[in-house]
């Protein structure tokens, strides 16, 4: 059975999520050999920045066909959301239980996606453009230091020339250092902020939207 399934309204669907119970997560994980080596006990709850990003998703262009990847991805809202909208999905996590939740999750809204076992801290480099993706997400990744580097480099890795990559945060200190990183990297960057209220509280979510620099542009193209 699962801990407790939400009905998420986004775009004009309402998308089934399953969450998993925190405290009995975290328990489990401290048993475990080595519970906490590079897997976030977090992974199964539904963040305001994910609900943000979603709505962003669901308000972009035609995705019929698009290649995504949701990097971090979670319960996997984010990768369901574009799933809907007809791309081709690929969820990708450092942890095989977010995989897994990602994947059934989606099967429970009636959409495909693949998944891979993806490490930031080692993200590889795409061998071909074929391999890239159009649409590149990422949800409340930036809860560490080194993430701002590893999410700019697992960009430059797999996103096309001409595809866009859409960042999420919550405000976080380690957050701050996104836009500098990136652009110091050569992709373009705008910052944007959303409000959004979550059990009661009112959250400040800022979005990153990165491309690569193209002869002429000085911008990137607004969520």
């Amino acid at each position: 059975m699962p801990d407790e399934v939400l009905e998420i309204p986004i775009g004009g669907e309402r998308i089934l999520i399953e969450v998993l119970d925190q405290d009995k997560l975290i328990d489990r994980l401290i048993e475990e050999d080595g519970g906490f080596d590079r897997r976030n006990p977090y992974y199964g709850q539904l963040w305001p920045a994910a609900r943000v990003l979603g709505e962003t998703i669901a308000k972009l262009p035609d995705l019929t066909d698009k290649r995504l990847l949701d990097v971090g991805c979670g319960a996997g809202l984010l990768g369901i959301v574009a799933a809907k909208k007809g791309a081709r999905v690929t969820f990708a996590d450092v942890m095989q239980e977010s995989l897994e939740l990602a994947r059934g999750n989606a099967r429970r809204n009636g959409v495909k996606a693949q998944t891979w076992r993806l490490d930031l801290a080692e993200p590889g480099v795409a061998a071909s453009d074929d391999e890239r993706f159009d649409v590149i997400v990422s949800s409340d990744v930036l809860y560490e230091p080194w993430m701002a580097e590893a999410i700019t480099k697992t960009i430059h890795a797999w996103l096309r020339a001409d595809g866009v990559a859409i960042v999420t945060d919550p405000m976080r200190p380690s957050g701050d250092r996104m836009k500098k990183i990136a652009r110091a990297a050569g992709l373009l960057v705008d910052e944007f902020e959303d409000l959004v209220e979550d059990e009661g509280k009112i959250h400040v979510v800022r979005q990153f939207s990165m491309r690569r620099a193209g002869r002429g542009d000085t911008e990137a193209p607004p969520p």
